[in-house]
């Protein structure tokens, strides 16, 4: 506590008066809500997602202000609004009861001792700790990508010699230091081991173990992705007649990239109990929904049709190595350079080139309803409406964007434009 005192003397009288102003240190924080972001840094209530509010109290002990976390129910509701919501109202019920004299320190009246909040951890423990933890909650290629890539991170502090220390020792300059040996990498690939580290230390600011994401104040490392380019009808013809011929079921495969507006990947997790023939829909999961269901055009319905007939499985994968409805009991990345293997063969054939790949299909796809709505004279706006249920993508900006990468509104023939011969 800081003292202050003061003496004042009386115009009137020669009497002093004196008096002590103590200045305390506050006991609390005003209580906040901790909202964790998904990859892009947009608020998410996805699962695994942990919301709770939380405030520092002055341990009587230390004297120094320890954090103290809530969640009361906050992550039983779905969406960001509502747990916003709530846990707006948590933080003005926990301050009203902090100004009311709430002590965490105390139970009942009497003091307590066992707080998680003194123990420590080393790097490694704590790397560990978050990785066992979220496994559960992560997609299987999202945990196999980030146990790949924590371990690059360990194994260079074990190098360095800080895989022992406090994890609240490690500081923005460690992080910086270790993308640095990451340079024979792309770009891409180093900023891919940059956001994995801020996942996993924002994990550990969340629950307390740290007092920030320090990596999380690492800026993007800019990258130019080499985007695929879209197919031409004529390519796409050639396409489906050396597939014809030489791998009928990857022609199958590219039907559902194209008619399905499906990015390979999602082909490849295509299974036959989510088929529902009869009301002519399908349940995949895709890069933004756990479970989309999407409409199983007729082409799409002749191949499911076609192939149960080759198999009598209930369950298992449309697309196999067996090249039929079966189980296979590879993880999803191995299935999909399954498959992409396949596809590298017919542009060897053709002679593509590295800017043409699977996804190229889709790109095609999508430009072609695009400039089908176009010729029908529908306006720009309009297009966009229709073409959202389509392509799945959430947002009219999301749309246009992609549509400006695959060149969808290139300028109309402009030389006769020009008043100059050169």
């Amino acid at each position: 506590m800081k003292e202050k005192t003061f003496i004042i003397k009386s115009v009137h009288t020669a009497v002093h008066t004196k008096f002590t102003i103590v200045m305390s240190k506050p006991n609390y924080s005003i209580p906040k809500i901790y909202i964790p972001k998904d990859l892009n840094g947009k608020p998410t209530a996805a699962p695994g997602k942990q919301w709770h509010i939380y405030y520092y109290f002055r341990n009587p002990n230390t004297d120094k202000m320890q954090k103290f976390m809530h969640k009361e129910n906050i992550n039983l509701y779905k969406t960001v609004k509502e747990r916003k919501e709530y846990g707006t109202q948590l933080c003005n019920s926990y301050h009203e009861l902090l100004k009311f004299g709430f002590d965490p320190f105390t139970r009942n009246g009497l003091p307590l001792h066992d707080f998680e909040d003194e123990k420590t951890f080393s790097v490694i423990e704590a790397i560990d700790n978050v990785i066992k933890q979220q496994l559960t909650s992560w997609k299987k290629s999202t945990a196999t990508n980030m146990v790949f890539r924590m371990k690059g991170f360990k194994d260079w502090c074990k190098e360095v010699r800080i895989d022992k220390t406090d994890i609240t020792e490690i500081n923005k300059k460690h992080i910086i230091a270790y993308l640095k040996t990451l340079n024979h990498l792309s770009n891409t690939s180093i900023d891919n081991y940059r956001r994995a580290i801020s996942a996993v230390f924002g994990v550990m600011s969340g629950e307390g173990v740290i007092p920030v994401n320090i990596a999380k104040e690492i800026p993007k490392i800019k990258s130019k992705p080499q985007k695929n380019i879209p197919f031409t009808s004529k390519d796409i013809e050639n396409i489906k007649k050396w597939f014809s011929v030489n791998d009928p079921l990857m022609l199958d495969f590219i039907k559902f990239v194209f008619y399905g507006f499906l990015r390979p990947i999602e082909v490849v997790r295509l299974e036959i109990q989510f088929m529902d023939l009869e009301n002519n829909i399908y349940r995949v999961e895709t890069k933004r929904d756990k479970f989309k269901t999407k409409t199983l055009e007729p082409q799409l319905k002749e191949i499911i049709t076609r192939l149960q007939k080759t198999s009598n499985a209930k369950n298992g994968y449309i697309f196999t190595d067996k090249n039929v409805i079966s189980e296979w009991h590879f993880d999803e990345k191995q299935r999909y350079d399954h498959f992409n293997r396949r596809f590298r063969k017919v542009k060897t054939a053709l002679g593509f080139g590295k800017l043409h790949g699977m996804h190229s299909l889709r790109h095609s796809a999508v430009l072609d309803q695009y400039n089908y709505f176009k010729k029908e004279k529908f306006n720009e706006v309009e297009i966009i409406q229709k073409m959202l249920p389509i392509t799945g993508h959430k947002t009219e900006d999301s749309l246009r964007a992609y549509l400006r990468d695959i060149d969808s509104n290139l300028p109309k023939g402009y030389a006769r434009n020009f008043s100059i011969d050169l």
